[in-house]
């Protein structure tokens, strides 16, 4: 089970997804642009990865529900939020980019890139 919340607000998605974790970047830049063309600041030296994750069958309701919570609760990816892994260990994230497709009738596949600042 994998859970992505921000305050009051909470998506379950009831399947563990294929994870793919990159090797920690250390950032010696101040700031970085994120997908929308927006500039943000790391803390000095901050230490990053990328998270994949791959929902293969995901619900209508499933991806309806991610769509919501990263376009609005998190504002397009702006703001940093808590993705609760299967093994129930909270990480700090925030969304560069999701995509889906459609793998039948009500069955998505998801796609998820976010960045944890370590």
């Amino acid at each position: 089970m994998t859970t992505f919340s921000l305050g009051a607000t909470s998506v379950i998605i009831a399947q563990n997804p294929a994870l793919g974790l990159s090797l920690p970047v250390s950032t010696p830049q101040v700031g970085a642009t994120d997908s929308l063309g927006n500039r943000y600041v790391y803390g000095h030296g901050a230490t990053t990865r990328t998270v994949n994750l791959i929902f293969s069958v995901a619900t209508d309701d499933e991806k309806t529900a991610i769509n919501n919570f990263f376009s609005t609760t998190t504002d397009a990816g702006r703001r940093t939020f808590t993705w609760t892994d299967h093994l129930a260990v909270d990480h700090n994230v925030r969304r560069l980019s999701h995509k889906w497709q459609r793998r039948g009738i009500n069955w998505w596949r998801i796609e998820i890139d976010m960045e944890e600042t370590l």
